[in-house]
Formats: C-alpha cells, sequence, structure tokens
C-alpha cells in the first residue's frame, strides 16, 4: 500500500472518529441533562411555586438523590463499561450476564433505599443540614422520591446499557421524554393541584417511569442485542458441585468488575451530596436559611453545568472501551483529545454566559424578588464557576481512565475532587465568617487536583518515553 493510501486511509478514521465522538458526546450531553433536569425543574417550580424556604428544604433534600443517583452510576457505567469492552472482544454470554447482574444489584439497592427513605426521612433532613424550619419540606421530598428508587435507578442502567449497544439516539430520546413529563407534572402538581414539595417529588418520581415505557420499545422491537437471564440461574448453574462453584466465582467476579469500574462515578455523586451537606452547612452558619437558599441557586446551576461535562466524559467512554478492547491507542489517544478540547471549550463558553447573565439566573429561582438574596446568589455564580476550567479537565481525563480499565487512577482523581479536598476547602473557607470566600472553595478544590493530574501525566509520559 502506498504512502499516498495510507495517508487517505487515515483522515477517513480521523474523520469518522470525529464524526463517532460528536454523535455519542452530544447524545449522552442530552442524555445528562435529561437526569439533571429532574432537579432543575422542581427547583424553579418549587422556588417560583411554593417559596424560598421550600427552596431550601429542596436543597437540604438534595443529598439524597446523590445517594441514589451514585449508586445507579455505580451499576450503569461500571456493567456498561465492562458490557462496552466484552462485547468488542465478541463474547456475548458474558455481557448478558453483566447486564443480568447490574439489573439484579439495582433492583435490591432500590428496595433499600425506598425503605430508608419511607422510614428515615426527618432523621436524613437533619442529618443533610436542615432546621425546624426546612425539615418539613425537605423530609416530604425525601420520602417521595426514596418511594422511586428502583425506576430510578433501572431507568439510568438500561439507558447506559442502550448505549453501548450503538444505541445513543434511542437513549437519549427516552430520557427527553422522561425531562419533559416531569416538567409538565411538576407545573400540574404545584399549580393546579397545589400538591406543594409533595407534587414536586412525585413528578420526579415518576419521571424515570416513563422513561422506562420509552426504553421497552426497544427490546419490543428486538433492537438489543443484550437480553436478561434468569439470575439465580445464572449465578448457580451448573450439574455438579464443582460447575456451581465455578458459576458462583462467576458471579462475583463480574459483581468485582462492575464495582470497580463504576466506583469513580460513584464517588463523583457521593462527594456532591457531601459538598452539599457541608455548603448547606457552612452558608446556614454565615447566612442563615438566606445563605441556604443562595447556595440552592448556585447548586441546580451546577447540577446542569456537571452534567454537560460528565455528559462529554460519559459520550467517550463507548468509543474509547471499543478502542481499547481492539487495542487501537491512536484511535484511542484521539478520542481522549477531542473530548479535553471539547471540555475545555465549553468551559470558556459557560463562564462567559453565567457571569455576563448572573442576576438573571439568579432571579428566576427568587419568587419575592429579594434584593439580598439576588446579590448573594450572582456573586456566587460568578466565583464558584471559575472552578469548571478545572473541573471538565478532571471529569474527562477521569473518565478517559475508567473507560480504558485504569479504575485506580480515575479514582484518585475523583476521591482528591471531593473527599480530599473540597469538604476540607469548604470547612476552612468558611472560618472566614463572609459566604463570599464559601464560593471559592470548588475553584481552589479543582486547580489542585488539576495540577495532581497534571504531575501524574507528566510522570507516566517520562516513564514510558524511557522505556
Amino acid at each position: 500500500m502506498s504512502k499516498v493510501e495510507n495517508s487517505t486511509n487515515l483522515n477517513i478514521d480521523k474523520s469518522k472518529i470525529r464524526k463517532d465522538f460528536a454523535l455519542y458526546v452530544s447524545q449522552s450531553i442530552l442524555a445528562m441533562i435529561g437526569f439533571s433536569a429532574y432537579i432543575l425543574a422542581d427547583t424553579y417550580f418549587v422556588a417560583n411555586g411554593i417559596g424560598t424556604m421550600a427552596l431550601a428544604g429542596l436543597n437540604i433534600a438534595l443529598p439524597i438523590y446523590s445517594i441514589i443517583l451514585g449508586i445507579g452510576m455505580l451499576i450503569s457505567v461500571g456493567g456498561s463499561t465492562f458490557f462496552a469492552v466484552v462485547k468488542a472482544r465478541g463474547d456475548h454470554d458474558l455481557g448478558n450476564k453483566i447486564f443480568t447482574f447490574a439489573v439484579t444489584i439495582a433492583v435490591v439497592f432500590g428496595f433499600v433505599f425506598l425503605f430508608l427513605g419511607r422510614t428515615y426521612a426527618e432523621k436524613l433532613a437533619f442529618i443533610f443540614g436542615g432546621d425546624d424550619v426546612t425539615v418539613p419540606y425537605a423530609s416530604t421530598y425525601i420520602r417521595v422520591v426514596s418511594t422511586f428508587s428502583v425506576p430510578f435507578m433501572l431507568n439510568n442502567i438500561i439507558v447506559a446499557f442502550i448505549r453501548n449497544d450503538n444505541a445513543p439516539k434511542f437513549a437519549t430520546a427516552s430520557l427527553l421524554a422522561s425531562n419533559m413529563s416531569n416538567f409538565i407534572m411538576d407545573w400540574i402538581f404545584i399549580y393546579p393541584c397545589k400538591m406543594g414539595m409533595k407534587g414536586a417529588a412525585l413528578a420526579t418520581g415518576i419521571a424515570p417511569i416513563i422513561g422506562l415505557i420509552v426504553l421497552s420499545v426497544y427490546f419490543l422491537r428486538h433492537m438489543n442485542t443484550f437480553r436478561i437471564l434468569n439470575p439465580i440461574k445464572c449465578a448457580t448453574d451448573g450439574n455438579n458441585h464443582e460447575n456451581r462453584h465455578h458459576h458462583i466465582n462467576r458471579f462475583f467476579w463480574i459483581f468485582k468488575n462492575i464495582f470497580v469500574l463504576g466506583l469513580s462515578n460513584f464517588i463523583i455523586e457521593i462527594s456532591s451530596g457531601l459538598s452539599i451537606v457541608s455548603f448547606n452547612i457552612a452558608s446556614w452558619t454565615i447566612a442563615g436559611n438566606l445563605g441556604v437558599s443562595a447556595y440552592s441557586i448556585v447548586a441546580n446551576i451546577a447540577f446542569v453545568v456537571n452534567a454537560l461535562f460528565n455528559g462529554v466524559g460519559q459520550g467517550m467512554q463507548p468509543l474509547i472501551s471499543k478502542y481499547h478492547g481492539k487495542d487501537d491507542n491512536n484511535s484511542k489517544a484521539q478520542v481522549i483529545r477531542l473530548g479535553l478540547i471539547t471540555a475545555f471549550a465549553m468551559a470558556v463558553l459557560l463562564y462567559i454566559i453565567l457571569y455576563v447573565f448572573a442576576t438573571p439566573f439568579s432571579d428566576v429561582f427568587n419568587k419575592t424578588s429579594d434584593p439580598e438574596l439576588n446579590e448573594m446568589g450572582s456573586v456566587g455564580i460568578r466565583c464558584y464557576f471559575i472552578g469548571y476550567f478545572f473541573a471538565g479537565l478532571n471529569i474527562v481525563i477521569a473518565a478517559s481512565m475508567n473507560a480504558q480499565e485504569a479504575a485506580i487512577k480515575s479514582l484518585l482523581i475523583t476521591v482528591s475532587r471531593g473527599l480530599l479536598l473540597l469538604v476540607p476547602a469548604i470547612a476552612i473557607l468558611a472560618q472566614f465568617g463572609n459566604i463570599i470566600y464559601l464560593w471559592f472553595a470548588l475553584p481552589v478544590s479543582e486547580f489542585i487536583t488539576l495540577t495532581f493530574v497534571t504531575i501524574m501525566y507528566m510522570k507516566t509520559s517520562h516513564r514510558i518515553q524511557n522505556r
């Protein structure tokens, strides 16, 4: 083959990778916005249809959503990443078992959350930073949302597997349908029905059921290359003790791989929940429930911004996992490079928009047009979102490492972003007694993490060059 033919083939490959990247990432971003918009819709309607204290109560309750979503992401990202790798290697039987175990684990955890949320809603609301004013709102939201834990988790998992089954458009369509239903039901339950906080939570809980109905079409039309098996037979099948022992060991091996590959995303969501609790307590200490309401404005915009960057990371994942499974390092490197460029460009564009329109964004969630809340919220937006110049790159790098089965490195980045740096930064900056300092906790922690990631990458590259 001539050099000209090689060059032409290389350009075609690069063009295909760019097209695939654009398709998967755009669909993934829309899907992740669908997840985050559940809460954003609640925030808008709660703030304008119920009031400022209800908005503070909603923010107190958000960690329960982070916990449910965290376990859902642990199973869905871990399971679907593992599924994508084995599918690229042609092992469809193992792919079916991975899907079966993922669904089984999700259902078990879903019922656990249902029990805990229904039984301990008030205690959880106090633990999350509520007081006598906000706990009635928060506990109502926790109790209702946790009732729908099983559909939440199943929707998350099936969307992830369908996306990795080369059907990102279908996965996105289901999430947009559930998101639209949530928006409509929020309006109906809060305004005409006057159901208050219970209505907001009910709308959020019903939305994933709508998503599952849409997803069922994918299976009814036999578009799927994977299917669910009998979970008990799958784990214990065998004609003798030795075979049964082998299958049980295989079950734990699959579970371990799902857990390891999904752990990074789980920690992202749990760190988000812990940071919300930490911010709630710190902002309440500095500025009372008004401070919690101001943070609620910032936090709910952050849910959407996080979704955009997570969309890039998760959109890249099927492509990176596919090329990793085929040992195609050049294509894999191009996908990662496109991800980093996209993340930084998004950070620049988003910050310009948020900086210019900080006051109108803050006012959207300010039913009473309280000037103090509006000022506090707009300053928070301008300071807090500086952190996404660094956070976007950290998210994409962690996702790319996880997609290559480098779960430990991905985990180190994730832990550094949240538990090791953000929560301590909140505690330290809160000591200055001014909420403005508190807004810089995220930029500081993300900058330190990116510095650590850059040093780690340079050392790895230097080691490879010296081999």
